[in-house]
C-alpha cells in the first residue's frame, strides 16, 4: 500500500513517505522541523507533502506547546497499520507526552537525528529494555562495527539515581550492549556537574531490591581515569 497516486509517484518521494511513518511509529511524536531533518530537506518545501499525508488520514496534527509556531505531528491508527506493514518495529500511540515530557522527547530525537549519519538503526528507550535491573538508555544508535547510547539530562536527579544509572551503563558496556553511552545536556552547568560526579574518585554503590527501590551499600566503587572515555558529556540545543 502506498499513498502516491498512480501517475507520478517518485521514488523519492514513497521513501519520504516510508521514512516519516516508520519514525513516528516508533518515537510516537515528533514535528515537521525534526522530520525535515531525518530527510535532510528544508522544512520550507516540505508544505505539499504533509499536506498530502494529512489528507490521506495517515498522521495527525496537533498545536505544539513549546512554540506558537509549530504543531505536533503523530499517527492515526491507519498511519500505524502503513508502518507496520513496513516491517516496522513499533506501536500506536494515541497521546503525546505530557508537557513535562515533551521537551525531552523532542531533545532527544534532535540528538538521536544530528547522529544518523552511517547509522543502520536509531531505537528510543521503550526497544531498549536490558532485561533484569537497571537503566534502559534514553536512545541506541547503531552502526555498523559499534553501538552508542544517549541519554539527555534537562533537570538534575539526585546522586543516588545518578551514580545507579552510571553503574547501569558501565554493566550494558561491559555486557557489550554498546560501547559507549552520550549524555547530552542542554546547560553548562547541569553538564559540568555531571561530569565531575562521574570522574569523582570514589562512587557510591546503588543497588535496586526486588521492589526497584534503590539502596546504597555501605562499600565504595572506584572507576579509574582510563575508564573516563566510556560517557562521554556533550552540551547540546534544547528543542
Amino acid at each position: 500500500m502506498s499513498l502516491q497516486n498512480d501517475g507520478g509517484a517518485k521514488t523519492r518521494a514513497k521513501e519520504k513517505e516510508r521514512l516519516v511513518l516508520s519514525w513516528l511509529y516508533q518515537w510516537g511524536f515528533s514535528t515537521r522541523r525534526l522530520l525535515s531533518q531525518l530527510l535532510g530537506v528544508s522544512v520550507a518545501g516540505q508544505g505539499a507533502f504533509y499536506s498530502r499525508l494529512l489528507a490521506a488520514g495517515v498522521i495527525t496534527e496537533q498545536p505544539l506547546p513549546l512554540s506558537q509556531n509549530e504543531k505536533l505531528i503523530g499517527l492515526s491508527k491507519s498511519g500505524a497499520g502503513l508502518a507496520a506493514s513496513y516491517g516496522v518495529l513499533g506501536r500506536y500511540k494515541r497521546n503525546p507526552p505530557t508537557l513535562g515530557m515533551l521537551a525531552h522527547e523532542l531533545t532527544l530525537q534532535r540528538a538521536v537525528i544530528s547522529r544518523l549519519d552511517d547509522a543502520s538503526s536509531a531505537t528510543p528507550e521503550w526497544m531498549n529494555a536490558s532485561g533484569g535491573k537497571g537503566k534502559n538508555c534514553d536512545a541506541i544508535i547503531q552502526y555498523p562495527n559499534y553501538a552508542i547510547a544517549l541519554e539527555v539530562e534537562l533537570s538534575h536527579k539526585n546522586n543516588v539515581r545518578i551514580y545507579y544509572n552510571y553503574l547501569s551503563h558501565l554493566r550494558n558496556i561491559r555486557a557489550g550492549l554498546y560501547k559507549k553511552v552520550v549524555y547530552v545536556f542542554t546547560d553548562e552547568t547541569l553538564r559540568s556537574l555531571y561530569e565531575r560526579k562521574f570522574r569523582a574518585a570514589e562512587w557510591p554503590v546503588v543497588v535496586s531490591d526486588d521492589r526497584h527501590r534503590l539502596k546504597v551499600r555501605p562499600d565504595t566503587f572506584r572507576l579509574g581515569e582510563e575508564n573516563w572515555p566510556l560517557i562521554e558529556f556533550v552540551l547540546g540545543e534544547e528543542y
